[in-house]
């Protein structure tokens, strides 16, 4: 079994009033080019040029790909990149290195449904024939960095109307235990708007299309309560930056249960699903199980019963406010 993790890769319009959204096509021509110039690199054996810097002398990289249906699937690369051996007493160089060599690597296998905009990305690197230990991919904002230093500068050529966003997709379920909560100190949420027609939810679909429709590409929102009192409940505001940040976003909720005071931080719950590896010759059913699962992740970050309840229940009470 694989364990993937998924990102919503956007490239949002500089200007919504004048850019229409982007295609399928063209988010699919966004991976094509970045085949394309790792197709070159590997050539030249300079895959280190195309590239992201990691921690650790490390890097991170597009590696292998190709098309199978509307998707694109392959495999990203972890290795660090060595020039030189030296000695461990003396530290002089012993030798140099020559080019393509690497003391560990590891491949991550990836999927990309460019209608959705979304990547999955196994977590654990592909077993080998050496048995070598499996490498781990990097943290949520690790894995956005290094996506954003691969796709910039192909989007800021390619798409130069539209800014590129990634976030990493978290579980709405993971919400039910905050919106539970007995008090609240304080709720710290940012969304992007996001690159989709799809509803979400009454009052979240309402700032969505607010934040589209005045070209605001992402809005952040900080609600305290005075250092020695709480408050009472989350917003219709913060529901709704809540409901959205799952998917296009991050939030930070202090709050108290049961007396005690807890922290919820939405990136300590990426979606993870696991997808069955299939028998040699079913290479292509497995790489659409990989795509078919994009679909359940976004559904994992779909609000849950309790939020819809919540949501309801703060609309209803300042609907009820406002009759009065």
């Amino acid at each position: 079994m694989a364990v993937f993790r998924y990102y919503n890769v956007q490239l949002l319009p500089l200007d919504t009033k004048s850019t229409q959204l982007l295609t399928a096509d063209e988010y699919k021509d966004l991976f094509i080019r970045a085949k394309n110039n790792t197709i070159a690199a590997i050539a030249a054996k300079h895959l280190e040029l195309v590239s992201a810097t990691l921690r650790n002398d490390f890097r991170f990289s597009f590696f292998k790909a190709s098309e199978l249906d509307e998707l694109i699937y392959g495999t990203f690369i972890k290795f660090n990149h060595i020039d030189e051996l030296r000695d461990l007493y003396t530290d002089n160089k012993t030798q140099d290195v020559g080019i393509g060599v690497t003391h560990r690597r590891g491949e991550f296998e990836f999927v990309w449904n460019p209608r959705t905009h979304i990547l999955a990305i196994s977590k654990l690197s592909i077993k080998t024939k050496s048995n070598r230990p499996q490498m781990r991919l990097m943290s949520g904002s690790g894995v956005i960095n290094a996506l954003e230093t691969l796709l910039s500068p192909i989007s800021e050529e390619r798409f130069k109307n539209y800014v590129l966003s990634i976030h990493e997709m978290t579980s709405s379920e993971s919400l039910d235990d905050v919106l539970n909560a007995d008090g609240y100190k304080s709720i710290e949420a940012k969304v992007a708007f996001s690159n989709s027609d799809e509803l979400i939810d009454a009052i979240a679909d309402e700032l969505e299309s607010d934040l589209k429709q005045n070209n605001v590409h992402d809005a952040e929102i900080i609600q305290r309560s005075a250092k020695r009192s709480e408050m009472s409940g989350l917003t219709k505001t913060a529901l709704a930056f809540l409901a959205l940040a799952t998917k296009h976003g991050n939030a930070v909720v202090r709050y108290r249960k049961n007396h005690e005071n807890r922290k919820y931080q939405m990136a300590d719950y990426p979606v993870e699903i696991r997808v069955q590896r299939l028998a040699k010759g079913e290479e292509n059913d497995y790489w659409r199980s990989i795509g078919d699962s994009i679909f359940e992740a976004i559904k994992k970050t779909r609000l849950g019963d309790m939020a819809k309840k919540a949501l309801k229940s703060t609309i209803g009470s300042d609907d009820e406010h406002q009759k009065k």
